[in-house]
C-alpha cells in the first residue's frame, strides 16, 4: 500500500510540472512527450523547444517558481519515478507503467483538470488559450515564436478565435441583445 501511494505521490508532482510547462510556455503534448532532461536549462532559467516537421524550434524563459519546482523534480521525483519503474531514460517525464509513452498520463490529467473545472476539454485548449493570452501581450511575431508556429498564418487564427470570443462576451453582456 505504501507502494501506491508513493507513486501517487511522485505521479502528482510530474503532472504539476506537465501541467506548468503548459500554462506557462504553452506546449503541446509531442512536445511534453519529447522534452529531455538535457533541454532544461536550470542556471540561465531556459526551456528548449525542439522544432518538428510542423514546428520550428525555440527557447523559452521559466517563471522564477518553476525552476524551483522542475529542479526538485529532475534531482528527486524524477529519480525515484526512475528507480520504481526500473527505466533507464533522458526523457524527463517517465510515466508509472510499463510503457515509456505519456499518453495515459495525459489522458488522466485531462480527467482530473476536467474535474476541476468542467470547461476544460482537452490540453490543447489550454494552449490555445495561453497563445490567445499572448497576443494580447506580445506582438504577433513574439506571440509567434514563443508558439514555435512555422508560419505566422498559424498565429493569426488565434487572433480569429480572440475576436470570436470577444463577439461572445459582447453578445451576453451588451444591454440591447
Amino acid at each position: 500500500i505504501t507502494g501506491n501511494y508513493e507513486a501517487r505521490k511522485l505521479s502528482r508532482k510530474r503532472n504539476e510540472i506537465l501541467l506548468s510547462l503548459l500554462i506557462y510556455q504553452g506546449l503541446n503534448t509531442t512536445e511534453l512527450y519529447r522534452l529531455t532532461t538535457q533541454d532544461i536549462k536550470l542556471r540561465e532559467g531556459k526551456i528548449c523547444i525542439s522544432g518538428t516537421r510542423r514546428s520550428n524550434e525555440r527557447t523559452l524563459k521559466l517563471e522564477s517558481h518553476q525552476i524551483l519546482d522542475i529542479m526538485e523534480y529532475t534531482l528527486q521525483t524524477r529519480q525515484k519515478l526512475l528507480e520504481l519503474t526500473g527505466k533507464q531514460t533522458d526523457l524527463l517525464f517517465i510515466s508509472i507503467g510499463v510503457s515509456k509513452d505519456l499518453h495515459n498520463v495525459i489522458t488522466k490529467l485531462v480527467q482530473q483538470l476536467k474535474k476541476l473545472n468542467k470547461k476544460i476539454t482537452s490540453l490543447n485548449q489550454i494552449r490555445t488559450s495561453v497563445i490567445t493570452n499572448w497576443l494580447r501581450m506580445y506582438n504577433l511575431r513574439e506571440t509567434q515564436y514563443m508558439a514555435g508556429h512555422r508560419y505566422v498564418s498559424s498565429t493569426e487564427a488565434y487572433l480569429i478565435n480572440d475576436l470570436e470570443d470577444l463577439q461572445e462576451d459582447i453578445n451576453k453582456y451588451h444591454p440591447v441583445s
